[in-house]
């Protein structure tokens, strides 16, 4: 079976959760590609794939435009297949009105999207300050600070549950091999 996971990343954390997801599923899998999505709108087709995950960070509210330009490309392939959507949120990391807020804003891309994976997950981003530029590490550490979060902009700060992203792949694997959702 071969697995091809895009990924659109602004700055890291969603392609770090692509490759995590590739090495979880690697282990099982004959075949599994990884791929920036700006790149894969290049692909001509899905046919060589049996399963596609797809993973957007969401900034200001938003999923990227790369992984929706995607969607709209490939939607007719991605209703035939087996798929799996992961959004990448710092706020998902925070109390349950966060999370609720990251899986409405999740829900509403896939709906304005028209696409409706088999499974699909939120996983906690984090805050790369070192990373931003410095408006962006103001704003940041602004909206941080109001919800509670850290503010400290010398350093980068990682939610990501990595045993979540793991136990999502494999999920992910078993469903696709056995045709069920997971």
């Amino acid at each position: 079976m071969s697995t091809l996971i895009i990924y659109s990343s602004k700055y890291g954390q969603t392609e770090k959760i692509a490759w995590r997801i590739a090495k979880a599923i690697g282990h099982e899998r004959d075949s599994v590609k990884v791929m920036n999505a700006r790149d894969a709108l290049d692909l001509e087709s899905l046919s060589a794939f049996d399963h596609i995950i797809l993973g957007s960070p969401i900034y200001a509210h938003r999923h990227s435009k790369q992984i929706a330009k995607f969607i709209k490309r490939f939607r007719d392939s991605l209703e035939t297949m087996d798929t799996a959507f992961f959004s990448v949120s710092a706020s998902a990391a925070g109390g349950e009105e966060q999370k609720a807020d990251a899986t409405t804003c999740m829900d509403k891309f896939l709906s304005i999207a028209g696409f409706e994976p088999t499974r699909k997950t939120i996983f906690a981003g984090g805050l790369p300050y070192r990373r931003y530029n410095w408006l962006t590490r103001m704003v940041m550490k602004w909206i941080a600070g109001r919800a509670g979060g850290d503010t400290d902009t010398s350093q980068n700060y990682e939610y990501t549950d990595w045993d979540h992203v793991e136990s999502f792949a494999l999920r992910c694997l078993g469903a696709a091999e056995h045709g069920e959702a997971a």
